[in-house]
């Protein structure tokens, strides 16, 4: 079993504690993905996107901590870009194979 969790300033602090409860559960694998904000997407709510936004330094300190706290073996982290190269490599590949028309 994997979690997938999208890491925010709402829930930085207690994935700690999301950490042990899945190891609890015979979590094998964590993915921690940092939160992007595009402003020209039109599917966020752009008021609230700032308040979800990491500071500098915040995602690499949280990842630090928790490498320290349960090893690096369960951890895979995905900062924010990182996560938006690939964003920014699959829409361009989507443009290139998926006719704008809908044909």
């Amino acid at each position: 079993m994997h979690f997938i969790t999208t890491v925010t300033r709402l829930n930085l602090h207690p994935l700690e504690d999301l950490v042990r409860f899945g190891l609890d559960l015979g979590v094998s694998r964590f993915v921690l993905r940092e939160v992007f904000y595009h402003p020209g997407n039109d599917v966020v709510d752009h008021a609230r996107m700032p308040e979800l936004l990491l500071r500098p330094g915040e995602y690499g300190a949280m990842a630090d901590r928790l490498r320290g706290t349960f090893g690096d073996h369960a951890f895979e982290f995905a900062d924010d870009a990182r996560l938006g190269a690939a964003e920014q490599k699959m829409l361009a590949d989507s443009l290139r194979t998926v006719p704008l028309n809908g044909d």
